[in-house]
């Protein structure tokens, strides 16, 4: 009985220690062609939200708290973990790489600070959605906006002005092309002018004498007497060009009766170029500064002098214009 009992007594000792040992396998030594395709779950990862403070090369931490995508770490050094991202490196930290953009040279990423360049020309406005890049306008010029050059600029094909109205209050040292009038103007101390400013010729008359009460009377660019008969007083042009300014002055005043008005004529027709004494009006000077003729070699010019008082018109001391090409 005693030996029976002994017997048995062995045999549970034995398969005990059986069970025991095959919750204690060796994987990395009795283990071969481990396969847990077929298993139910598996988690060979440690896991958790703190990474532990120590760890030995190759292992692997799961990080549960971190965006999807960047929890898996691994220890890469002694004590040192690195988020793994694929590729040929992990994704660096962005803590404390605020408005700054990931780059990579092809081998590994890194933060890279986005700078507005040596020109200046460019500015950075981050905001929570995005980080704006703009052109500073300060520095480089804005096509629907007014610019200011500070610098000597060299265009190689030239300057196109497009064609406008007179301004209405140009500053000096503005150029414009005005369309009203076809050509070039600028300002310049405070007067508007011709930025062709090439004068071939300056016409001075003289007449020093009036005209007679409704009548009209003409004389020569470069005379200095009236006649009543225009062939007489007529002048051709040497070349072709463009006539202007016309300058009337006076020596009395006009009577109160009627105006004086002086036209410049070319080949026997008046033309817009013409200065307006107006009646009553005291001695001065009177002028055409905005209208302009143009001519051909050999046109004839002359300037007639319409007086529409009935008396004598103020005396005409001198009249003069010019041509410019």
């Amino acid at each position: 009985m005693i030996t029976r009992i002994s017997l048995a007594a062995a045999l549970i000792v034995c398969s005990w220690g059986l069970s025991v040992g095959q919750t204690r396998v060796d994987l990395q030594n009795q283990g071969r062609n481990v396969d847990f395709s077929t298993s139910a779950t598996t988690r060979p990862i440690k896991t958790g939200t703190v990474t532990p403070s120590t760890c030995a090369v190759g292992e692997m931490f799961f990080k549960t708290d971190s965006p999807a995508g960047s929890n898996l770490l691994a220890c890469t050094s002694a004590n040192t973990w690195s988020l793994q991202a694929g590729g040929s490196a992990s994704l660096p930290s962005s803590t404390g790489n605020a408005n700054r953009a990931l780059f990579t040279d092809g081998t590994i990423p890194a933060w890279r600070t986005i700078s507005a360049g040596g020109s200046g020309a460019l500015q950075l406005t981050p905001t929570a959605t995005e980080l704006g890049i703009d052109i500073v306008s300060a520095v480089v010029p804005v096509k629907a906006a007014a610019n200011t050059f500070t610098g000597l600029n060299t265009f190689d094909q030239g300057v196109q002005f497009t064609p406008q109205t007179a301004p209405g209050s140009p500053a000096n040292g503005r150029v414009w092309y005005d369309t009203g009038l076809n050509r070039f103007r600028l300002r310049e101390n405070g007067v508007t002018a011709d930025l062709r400013n090439s004068t071939m010729g300056v016409y001075l008359s003289a007449p020093a004498a009036g005209v007679p009460a409704s009548s009209t009377q003409f004389f020569a660019p470069t005379g200095a007497v009236f006649s009543s008969t225009e062939s007489t007083r007529q002048v051709a042009v040497p070349m072709a060009g463009t006539l202007r300014d016309l300058v009337v002055r006076t020596s009395s005043s006009q009577p109160s009766t009627g105006s004086l008005v002086c036209t410049l004529r070319v080949n026997g027709v008046s033309t817009a170029l013409g200065a307006t004494t107006a009646a009553n009006a005291a001695a001065g000077t009177f002028t055409d500064l905005t209208d302009t003729v143009t001519v051909a070699a050999l046109d004839l010019i002359s300037i007639s002098c319409a007086n529409t008082a009935t008396a004598a018109s103020a005396t005409v001391s001198g009249i003069s214009f010019r041509m410019v090409q």
